[in-house]
């Protein structure tokens, strides 16, 4: 049997994956692991195996949980948010049983087990742009692009973090006392908001409480935080690292950024695609329902304003078009993009969805998240991308605002999306809409002439939407649809600098080699 070293080397270098390997003396927490490798604790991956019980099953499971070196798994939330009836961490017998190495060296890697289990990743790796493990050896660590391994594991994702956790040297009998972590308050954001280009919009949350832990492992604890893929620890003594390099790259842990580790299906067209800014994007057959040209498209990052396609769903999945919708107060204030809606006016659904959609209006967004509570309109948002599929998809608020926390989606999911979102005739004839006037119900002197923001529409024709995003951390962004009469191409741009000349550059070669 292969070790599971050896397992993780094939995988990487089998699809030309740029990746570090770094060798050192044995360590086993995620906090010491950090220090040798000259990285910060999030930065590691720790690979957790536990047993669990799907709701309304009898049989028992093994699953892999993978979460940052700097956090702890929220059993009842994990739980809650995948159906799991019951979930508690192997033993160390178990660890070695299941992936075949011993406690402190399993590596992010279930899917590589033999056999496989399902893995299950925290949001908060995904946000981060490398990772670093133990690859199965307590002496030897992996740091590679974090889109290159989500393509290798195809985790589920999740948010199931709890509290930041720091870890006690194996040999040290001091009992460290951990930060209080950061509180998010009204005024902390504010003061974020002012020392940013982009603002962001803070929804209701239950508040975070800071506290201060004091962590004492005795040895049996050591065991159990030692089942993860990143708890290293480094000795006393400081000890050198070698590293070891699949390519030859100028930086001693750096790997070449996403926009350059391209994760290309062979093309069905034998000229090359032109050369575009976006860092993922995809090219599909809408009617052969088939993808025929993608660059990493299951890298998440983030989609910016094309989230409010799963806001507008949501919002049409609720109520009735006709419903009245009133403007709150708070959303008129937000510092992004807006319809202008006045404070306090009433305008049916549809028209608030046109906002939302032509205009692109943040304050539409947030008056149909007020529909209901804010965080439940969120959580059937990310309802609704489990129901369609979007496994690598999580949102944190319903206008696309660069989060805080994680607001993460990928090509391939925004395609399903897409296709969802076009069984709604009444989606597809807005988001086509290239102008248009919204009444006021409570003011019918009152309007908003708007004007569609996708240029597309105007230049190509054929177009027939969908939506555009742009935030200071996702750049721009596109969803794009074409059609004529016997094709129709659909394009997701994201991580663009220029996102309507990379997707004119693609719909004409596109057109050009397929019709």
């Amino acid at each position: 049997m292969s070790s599971l070293y050896s397992k993780i080397k094939i995988a990487l270098d089998s699809k030309k994956i740029i990746y570090k390997e770094l060798r050192h003396e044995a360590v086993f927490t995620s906090e010491e692991a950090a220090k040798i490798r000259g990285t910060s604790p999030e930065e590691g991956a720790k690979a957790l195996i536990f047993q669990a019980k799907r709701s309304g099953q009898n049989e028992k499971i093994f699953i892999q949980l993978v979460i940052q070196g700097n956090k702890r798994v929220d059993k009842e939330k994990f739980k809650a948010r995948f159906g799991f009836e019951t979930l508690k961490m192997v033993s160390g017998d178990e660890v070695e049983k299941i992936s075949g190495v011993k406690p402190g060296a399993v590596a992010p890697f279930g899917n590589l087990f033999e056999p496989a289990i399902q893995v299950f990743v925290e949001a908060g790796i995904i946000r981060t742009s490398e990772i670093e493990f133990n690859a199965g050896d307590h002496k030897i660590s992996i740091r590679m692009n974090t889109g290159d391994w989500v393509k290798i594991v195809k985790p589920t994702l999740g948010k199931f973090a709890e509290k930041e956790v720091q870890e006690k040297r194996k040999n040290t009998e001091e009992v460290k006392l951990l930060p209080a972590p950061e509180v998010h308050t009204e005024e902390t954001h504010a003061k974020k908001q002012t020392e940013q280009p982009e603002s962001k919009h803070k929804f209701k949350r239950n508040k975070i409480v800071a506290h201060k832990y004091v962590y004492s492992f005795l040895v049996g604890t050591l065991m159990v935080a030692s089942f993860t893929a990143g708890n290293l620890l480094k000795p006393e003594k400081q000890v050198p690292v070698q590293i070891v390099s699949n390519q030859d790259l100028p930086e001693v842990l750096g790997i070449a950024d996403a926009s350059t580790n391209v994760d290309s299906e062979t093309p069905k067209i034998e000229v090359a695609p032109p050369e575009v800014s976006a860092k993922a994007y995809g090219i599909f057959d809408m009617k052969k329902d088939t993808s025929i040209y993608t660059k990493n498209p299951d890298l998440p990052l983030p989609p910016a304003s094309v989230t409010k396609v799963m806001t507008a769903i949501v919002a049409m999945d609720q109520d009735d078009l006709e419903k009245p919708v009133q403007i709150p107060e708070n959303c008129t204030k937000i510092n992004a993009s807006k319809v202008g809606f006045v404070a306090n006016e009433v305008l049916t659904l549809e028209d608030v969805l046109y906002g939302l959609l032509v205009r692109s209006g943040a304050d539409a967004a947030c008056a149909l998240a007020n529909l209901y509570n804010e965080t439940d309109f969120i959580d059937k948002m990310n309802q609704k991308a489990n129901e369609i599929g979007m496994e690598k998809t999580i949102f944190e608020n319903p206008i696309g605002l660069d989060s805080d926390k994680f607001q993460f989606s990928t090509v391939n999911d925004l395609e399903k999306l897409t296709k969802y979102s076009l069984k709604y005739g009444v989606f597809r004839k807005i988001v086509g809409t290239k102008e248009i006037t919204l009444r006021s119900l409570t003011n019918p002197n009152r309007t908003y002439k708007i004007k569609n923001t996708n240029d597309l529409l105007f230049t190509i024709p054929g177009t027939v939407g969908v939506k555009t995003g742009f935030t200071t951390g996702a750049r721009e962004c596109l969803i794009y649809l074409y059609e004529d009469n016997d094709n129709q191409f659909l394009i997701v741009v994201l991580g663009s600098e220029d996102r309507f000349g990379d997707t004119t550059k693609l719909i004409n070669w596109t057109k050009e080699n397929l019709q």
